[in-house]
């Protein structure tokens, strides 16, 4: 005959539920970890993408200039590692010609691109406008060139993809004004 004051046993029950209630919580924190770990990797390859394109927009504008200044596209060897226009659509000037509004924008080419340096960053360049700009050299904070002397700015979009790890990439975009004496 079975007693109901009998308590044979219920320690050893109570000790399963809580070893239960012990695993599942293990378990799940487990789980969080790992998720959490994803979340910092995937942080960190958009970092790496994004830091790339940032180095695109960086590098164009000073590009810019050069070949603006010196009438040309720049120096092969001036920039180590920095390629201008895919290799099988080059021709002598090409870079200068489209900065100079002499050959029409593509729009399917990224002008520059960076990834012979370990930056993973393509830019596309586009002249948009050309506008005269008032203002002595005062006014744009260099010394003075000459009162009255008219400027010209030189308006260009760009467009930088910089690429990380696991497929990472980042799309950011920036106008840069080119300020020249007419």
């Amino acid at each position: 005959m079975l007693s109901l004051n009998n308590q044979n046993g219920s320690v050893m029950v109570v000790a399963i539920m809580v070893l239960t209630m012990v695993t599942l919580i293990g378990i799940s924190a487990s789980r969080t970890s790992q998720i959490e770990s994803r979340i910092a990797a995937n942080d960190q390859f958009y970092w790496i993408a994004f830091y790339n394109a940032e180095s695109g927009l960086n590098t164009a504008p000073a590009l810019i200039s050069r070949s603006i200044s010196d009438g040309a596209d720049p120096v092969p060897g001036l920039c180590p590692g920095i390629s201008y226009l895919p290799s099988g659509s080059y021709k002598a000037d090409s870079f200068y010609r489209q900065l100079a509004g002499f050959d029409p924008y593509n729009g399917q080419t990224k002008e520059i691109g960076l990834s012979p340096i370990g930056i993973d960053a393509q830019v596309d360049i586009q002249r948009v406008k050309q506008v005269y700009v008032a203002g002595n050299g005062a006014a744009f904070g260099s010394i003075g060139q000459g009162n009255g002397s008219a400027r010209i700015a030189i308006c260009f979009n760009l467009q930088s993809d910089g690429f990380g790890p696991h497929a990472g990439h980042v799309g950011l975009e920036a106008q840069y004004r080119h300020i020249v004496q007419e």
